[in-house]
């Protein structure tokens, strides 16, 4: 997984050869700093602008924002 900007995220599968776009629906606006996964379907985007931490639970097919905000932002 890599992220960017405007809530969009990138996938691989076969070690780059590839890369499968995911949108969050977190659009605009929405600069990525760090995605994390703790096995294929659970993982974690930090959100620099807005200090949100997006969650999916089916291998980023569907993305939510947590309850945790800050304002603080990440680098």
């Amino acid at each position: 997984w890599t992220v960017g900007s405007n809530g969009i995220c990138y996938k691989t599968t076969n070690a780059g050869a590839n890369w499968i776009q995911s949108i969050t629906g977190f659009g605009m606006g929405n600069h990525f700093a760090e995605v994390q996964f703790a096995n294929a379907n659970t993982g974690w985007i930090l959100e620099n602008d807005q200090g949100k931490v997006l969650v999916t639970t089916n291998g980023g097919l569907n993305w939510l924002s947590s309850l945790f905000a800050t304002s603080e932002r990440y680098i």
